[in-house]
């Protein structure tokens, strides 16, 4: 080719960086010709976790152009590795046992549905509301609690209140028990935030009656009525101001759970009959005297009555899955309350107050407080109640 010749110029490769080269005489590659610097395009490539070591270059030394194989496992389908397999059970492990389970669980279920069907007849006490109800009543009972030792201060003394709380009973003015019971209520509730003298117990006493028939009754009794209760011993004016400290020292809050209603409502659920009806209203009364049934929560009050009367009429069992499900108390609550009630019981025809079975020995009662029943029965079923505390 002629030297004059002009060589076409190859177009630049992609990638690739020229450096100026010498060429000789014969058209030849000369040992000095620049090399080529390649420069390839960046590609992320997938990490691997290799343990193979890694040799460090050395300083002003040249790479060996050898290449180091790392040997790379072949990718294979992602598998899961499964926990090693759980020994064998033994027969032993095998076998289970649920504590204390209940074989007659579909009997009380049917119970329960029989006793709300038989409560939604009544409007006035459908199943709807009563548990909404029953659980907001319990949580006011726990608000205006008594205390245990609301007698231990002051001048009015255990026996003052018994004689009391037991001509409450003898003056019974054709008012309902309820009123009766939430005058004892509020005696024991103004008596545990204030004290008195006992000159003013008894002025303290028809006022509690007064402000409990407002509360309760469709008719009140007139304050005169109640003033000649007292052999005029007060006036007319005495009973409205002592109504207002009464009333003052309460806050105006009369919002309390009644015994009565409750054990009325526990005896529905229970089916009991007129013999046990009575027994229990008769087991209620005895315990307004008793200053240490103050305390007592009256949810507990009316349901250890309750069970207290189907323990002495013979009823088995005293205290069903119906009643324990409506009220919230088992057989065990309501012991302690329910031998109490017994020992109040055997000592009545020889106790000195006989407010209650003076009362409850009129033909309108039934003349429950005079039965053969409750000459040995009681003494038996503490004795009972004694042998099987023993066994547990």
């Amino acid at each position: 080719m002629p030297r004059n010749c002009v060589m076409e110029a190859k177009p630049k490769p992609k990638g690739l960086s020229m450096r100026p080269v010498n060429v000789d005489t014969n058209r030849q590659i000369s040992s000095l010709m620049g090399k080529l610097k390649i420069e390839p395009k960046k590609k992320t490539m997938p990490t691997v976790v290799c343990h193979a070591l890694m040799r460090c270059p050395e300083s002003n030394a040249s790479i060996s152009n050898e290449v180091i194989k790392k040997p790379v496992p072949p990718q294979t389908a992602s598998v899961i590795e499964l926990p090693p397999e759980l020994p064998l059970k033994t027969k032993r492990s095998q076998s289970f046992s649920i504590p204390n389970f209940d074989l007659n669980h579909e009997e009380k279920q049917r119970e329960i549905q029989e006793i709300e069907e038989e409560l939604a007849r009544d409007l006035f006490k459908t199943p709807t509301y009563a548990r909404d109800i029953y659980t907001y009543l319990q949580l006011v009972e726990k608000r205006w609690q008594i205390p245990e030792d609301f007698l231990d201060t002051g001048e009015i003394k255990v026996k003052t209140r018994a004689v009391l709380m037991d001509w409450f009973i003898q003056v019974y003015l054709e008012l309902l028990d309820t009123t009766l019971h939430m005058a004892v209520v509020f005696v024991d509730r103004f008596l545990s935030l204030q004290r008195i003298t006992p000159s003013s117990l008894q002025l303290l006493g028809i006022t509690c009656i007064l402000i409990a028939a407002k509360y309760y009754e469709r008719f009140p009794p007139q304050v005169s009525d109640l003033v000649y209760l007292t052999d005029n011993t007060y006036k007319v004016e005495q009973v409205f101001t002592m109504e207002r400290i009464v009333l003052r020292k309460f806050g105006f809050d009369l919002n309390t759970t009644d015994p009565v209603s409750t054990m009325e409502h526990f005896l529905q659920i229970a089916g009991a009959d007129r013999m046990t009806k009575e027994m229990a209203k008769y087991i209620l009364d005895l315990t307004i005297p008793c200053h240490t049934f103050a305390s007592v929560l009256p949810t507990v009050l009316a349901a250890s009555s309750v069970y207290t009367a189907q323990r002495l009429c013979g009823a088995e069992p005293a205290w069903t899955a119906g009643l324990e499900h409506f009220s919230g108390y088992t057989e065990k609550d309501l012991i302690g309350c329910a031998k109490q009630m017994l020992r109040v019981l055997d000592k009545a025809p020889e106790a000195k107050l006989q407010g209650a079975r003076k009362k409850h020995a009129a033909s309108t009662f039934t003349r429950i407080s005079h039965h053969k029943l409750l000459e040995t029965k009681p003494a038996e079923i503490l004795l009972e109640m004694g042998e099987k505390e023993v066994e547990k």
